[in-house]
């Protein structure tokens, strides 16, 4: 019996290890820019970190920076990626946003 269960296990292990990687998945990492604070009234650049994970390179992809407050959306902006290698990382620059009220932003890129 103990014999039966190691190797389930072991098994068990060994495919929740191995996941599929998938032909197009392009992730979005992190926001670059801005950080912190940022004064009303003043143009402030946009920065979002993308990487290819997918198994396949890739053309002509775009990507969405999005700034939402309190009452919805505010700005939206795609920018585009014209060749993505698998595996490649990529900073993209949006078009500038500028801040016409107090109160936190939420700031979403994908």
């Amino acid at each position: 019996m103990k014999k039966v269960f190691l190797v389930l296990a072991l098994l068990l292990t060994l495919s929740s290890e191995s996941e599929a990687q998938l032909l197009h998945d392009i992730r979005a990492d992190s926001i670059l820019a801005p950080r912190g604070k940022t004064p009303i009234g003043w143009s402030v650049t946009l920065q979002a970190r993308f990487t290819n994970v997918g198994s396949s390179n890739e053309a002509n992809v775009g990507v969405t920076c999005i700034v939402k407050n309190w009452a919805g959306i505010e700005y939206r902006d795609t920018e585009w990626v014209a060749t993505w290698n698998s595996g490649q990382t990529v900073d993209v620059t949006f078009v500038p946003f500028t801040p016409l009220a107090n109160g936190p932003d939420e700031i979403c890129a994908l």
